[in-house]
């Protein structure tokens, strides 16, 4: 073989190699009727949400004040839906457990259950949660709940950018009381959920 068709031969390699990385690596679409549960601080980023997804249908069960255990039956409703009507389980994004902190209930065992629903889809986002104003070890050992309680199941992706955004900024993002929101939390909110579910499902 000639020094040139080796040569053509390495490059058409090349980009083989890397057209098949490219085609690993590129970002997931979001999937028609992707799922969002949550309580008031997703409930709030709702339009950020709805203007980058509409036209995805996205079903938000996002209740403010709601515990884990308020939105288990909701959450378990909606999948048992799905199911019976044949359709797939495909992406469900989540950040629950404010309430849970706030009302000292972070031993739930809804959190457990939850899981075990959210392991059904073929990708599951869970936001963990960032320090709440005189409650940072309840945050911190309901993160370590989700987090051994995510191990179970292959499909579920721990995100902890929402956590760290906020931890290094909360005036920045949620300045009135250290939980809810202000516009550019909500508008950062929403791009972590959308970079999470194009990322790693």
């Amino acid at each position: 073989m000639s020094r040139g068709a080796k040569i053509v031969g390495a490059v058409v390699a090349v980009a083989v190699v890397a057209g098949a990385v490219w085609w690993w690596m590129k970002p997931a679409e979001v999937a028609d009727g992707v799922m969002f549960v949550g309580d008031s601080v997703t409930f709030l980023s709702l339009d950020d949400l709805n203007g980058d997804l509409g036209a995805k249908h996205p079903a938000y069960y996002a209740r403010p004040g709601f515990t884990s255990a308020d939105l288990l039956p909701i959450f378990k409703q909606a999948v048992e839906e799905r199911e019976a009507d044949g359709d797939p389980l495909e992406q469900v994004a989540m950040l629950i457990g404010y309430n849970d902190v706030l009302h000292d209930d972070v031993e739930s065992p809804a959190l457990g259950e939850i899981m075990t629903l959210a392991g059904k889809f073929d990708c599951a986002i869970w936001l963990e949660l960032p320090p709440v104003p005189l409650r940072t070890e309840l945050v911190d050992r309901w993160n370590e709940r989700a987090r051994a309680e995510a191990r179970k199941h292959p499909s579920i992706h721990l995100v902890d950018e929402w956590r760290k955004l906020v931890a290094s900024d909360p005036d920045a993002y949620v300045p009135d009381d250290g939980v809810h929101p202000n516009a550019k939390g909500r508008e950062e909110l929403s791009r972590i959920y959308l970079d999470a579910i194009r990322n790693l499902c």
